[in-house]
């Protein structure tokens, strides 16, 4: 087992393997930058931005706002990469927030968080803490791994640290990227009802604005009709939206395959921890720096919230489809939350997953057809997902 402080890219972090698998943890801004099979030529399948990012606690407005955009946004894309949390904003800050320092998706992800190691002869975990000073909560997130496992336990917990009860936005922003972003990448969840963005893709939009669809065709721009299971359909275009999980189900998921790399990456998750999945694709799209019409990147957001909207509006909003898009936490209290993050190897023939199953001791990844296309054994699934 491993479980080591190391660096990414000359940044600070933890790595945290096993035999099958090694993750890496960066302690700025608590991404997940890099996960993959152990050996030689093995690919991450997290998007890694081609721009060199840097610790994003270190942004300094006067020389960095060139390189990475306003403070607002800037501070968060200057060290973003694979997954990352938004808390306790899902969107962009007002206007009167971004003015006293708030940023894009929270205050999570661009603090320093603090990490203790606990590594034993079956299992290694990281510890991982982080207060959100504005918006007076405490943030701890656990992540284990097994040995014999290509399936990663997380935990995290949210305290309220003032005496009054708060609602806050609360999501898991994990990114795919290239090489294992293709056109032979299909993405996969069990959903219902969605809406689009209702302020577009800054005149580049893919999807009609403000709309309400059914997993998983979407309205795209021009009245056609877009396969969100397809990623990378239309260069020089974005998009955003919501999915509402079907509201029947126990655990929910979502995946990303690709039939030729045989390779699968996703989370498993409580329905009724994470109702929502927000999909954000960025096709070379965005010509501002950093971004230069270069990136290619999608994201499947599990959380509390269908979109990432600003405080107010996501306030106003209060519930869609008669599910609440706001996480909430009582007067000096704590809520918890948990997942697993899994990558698996595909056998061949196996085009894309079409469900996730918790299994007794497993995590069972169905093909097309109902067939099995793996089974990842899990032996701590049910203390986390039970």
């Amino acid at each position: 087992m491993r479980c080591d402080l190391t660096k990414w890219r000359g940044r600070a972090a933890c790595v945290l393997g096993n035999d099958i698998i090694n993750l890496i943890h960066l302690t700025g801004g608590g991404h997940i930058a890099d996960l993959r099979f152990c050996g030689p030529d093995q690919i991450n399948p997290f998007w890694t931005p081609r721009w060199e990012t840097m610790e994003p606690f270190d942004f300094d407005p006067q020389k960095d706002a060139s390189l990475y955009g306003a403070p607002e946004v800037g501070r968060l894309l200057s060290g973003i990469a694979g997954h990352s949390l938004c808390l306790d904003l899902f969107g962009m800050p007002s206007k009167e927030e971004a003015r006293l320092g708030a940023t894009l998706h929270g205050e999570a992800g661009v603090l320093k968080w603090n990490v203790r190691r606990d590594k034993q002869s079956s299992y290694a975990e990281l510890h991982f803490a982080v207060t959100l000073r504005h918006s007076a909560l405490t943030f701890a997130r656990s992540v284990l791994l097994r040995r014999g496992e290509s399936v990663v336990y997380v935990r995290e917990t949210v305290k309220n640290e003032r005496p009054i009860d708060q609602f806050f936005q609360w999501q898991q922003h994990a990114a795919v990227g290239a090489p294992f972003l293709s056109r032979d990448c299909t993405i996969a969840l069990p959903g219902e009802r969605g809406k689009t963005f209702p302020s577009g893709y800054d005149g580049c939009e893919l999807l009609k604005s403000d709309t309400e669809f059914t997993w998983p065709y979407a309205p795209r721009f021009d009245r056609r009709r877009v396969d969100l299971r397809r990623v990378l359909t239309t260069r020089g275009r974005g998009f955003v939206a919501g999915v509402e999980i079907i509201p029947d189900r126990s655990h929910a998921f979502v995946c990303a395959s690709n039939v030729r790399s045989r390779l699968a990456v996703g989370y498993c998750f409580r329905r009724v921890d994470f109702p929502w999945i927000a999909l954000w694709e960025e096709n070379v799209a965005r010509k501002s720096s950093p971004w230069k019409g270069r990136e290619q990147t999608r994201a499947l957001e599990f959380g509390k919230s269908p979109l990432p909207m600003n405080r107010a509006d996501n306030f106003q909003l209060g519930k869609l489809f008669g599910t609440p898009t706001l996480a909430h936490v009582s007067a000096m209290g704590t809520q918890t939350a948990c997942y697993v993050l899994f990558l698996a190897r595909l056998p061949l023939g196996t085009r894309s997953i079409y469900d996730v199953a918790v299994g007794t001791r497993s995590l069972d990844l169905i093909g097309t057809g109902g067939r099995l296309a793996s089974s990842l054994p899990a032996a701590a699934i049910h203390k986390y997902l039970g």
